[in-house]
Parts: C-alpha cells; sequence; structure tokens
C-alpha cells in the first residue's frame, strides 16, 4: 500500500494510542515483546501478515477514537463481542474481510446499535 508508514512509527503510534507497553502490544498481537521492539527500532519489519494486522489496527484506532475511551481500547480489541459472532475484534484483523467486520460493527457502534 502506498499509504504505508515506516512500521517503527506505526508501531510507536500504536503504542502511544492504546498506551501501551511494547510487552502489552506482544500480547494484544500475540507475538513476543522483542519482536515488537525490533519492529518499533526499525531492525526488522513485521511480515506481511503481521504488517496487514498492523494496518487493520491503525485504522480501527482512528476509528475508535471518540467512540471508545482511550483506557477501554485495548480491552475492547480482547473482548469477545456479540455484533462479531462472539469473535475478538483483535483477532479479526489479520485480513480485509475480518477488517471490514470490525469496522462495520464501529459504524454500528457509533449509530447507537450496540454499547
Amino acid at each position: 500500500k502506498s499509504r504505508r508508514v515506516p512500521a517503527a512509527t506505526q508501531v510507536n503510534r500504536i503504542r502511544a494510542q492504546l498506551g501501551a507497553t511494547q510487552e502489552q502490544l506482544a500480547h494484544l498481537l500475540a507475538v513476543s515483546w522483542p519482536s515488537v521492539s525490533r519492529w518499533e527500532r526499525g531492525v526488522v519489519r513485521p511480515d506481511p501478515i503481521l504488517a496487514e494486522k498492523l494496518d487493520h489496527l491503525a485504522d480501527v484506532l482512528k476509528m475508535l477514537d471518540g467512540v471508545i475511551v482511550k483506557d477501554d481500547m485495548r480491552r475492547w480489541l480482547e473482548s469477545p463481542h456479540p455484533g462479531l459472532r462472539g469473535h475478538r475484534p483483535i483477532d479479526l484483523l489479520s485480513n480485509t474481510y475480518g477488517f471490514e467486520e470490525v469496522r462495520n460493527l464501529i459504524e454500528s457502534i457509533k449509530a447507537g446499535q450496540y454499547a
């Protein structure tokens, strides 16, 4: 994607938006914290699947801004949601189809259909 920012910048922004440590972001993404550290320092880039998940996570965080308070974002991402057939939002961000499901859920929340 032409809009992709460097992984180091993206990881730093995501951590700031979530108020998360490297370990907490690693847990959210189901990777080791040294991986997150290496991405953030620019030593290595995430593999393509994780890069897509990071892109989708960054987009979701932008959509959630003003909808869910910062302190609740990680919990929301990690909690099963009835609007996602019981799936956790974070688990659906590895592909475009899952991302669209999460995006649609956020739009439904904005419209007042879910709490």
